[in-house]
């Protein structure tokens, strides 16, 4: 019981590809659209490289800190992607 109550708090965490990610993500899509989804991959960043301290440190768990240390190279490496397309994009409108 507490194991599936754990993982599901932590789904709930805004990070991609969670779940909670998937939700911010849409929260900030109808509050912000221009830039829903750079701030998205930002908060991402954010939350897992803080999520992959408290797994190293607190609770002294390797696994934790590689998982979450990996999703925030993953946010980060769509960020890149997605400031690359936005610069080719405003880049086709001069």
């Amino acid at each position: 019981l507490a194991v599936n109550f754990f993982w599901g708090l932590l789904n709930l965490l805004p990070i991609q590809p969670l779940d909670g990610g998937g939700i911010a993500k849409a929260l900030l899509e109808k509050y912000r659209p221009r830039d829903a989804w750079t701030l998205a991959f930002q908060l991402s960043i954010g939350t897992s490289v803080v999520m992959a301290i408290v797994g190293l440190a607190v609770w002294k768990s390797v696994f934790m800190a590689v998982l979450f240390g990996m999703f925030a190279y993953q946010s980060w490496q769509t960020l890149q992607q997605l400031r690359q397309l936005h610069f080719h994009h405003a880049g086709s409108d001069a």
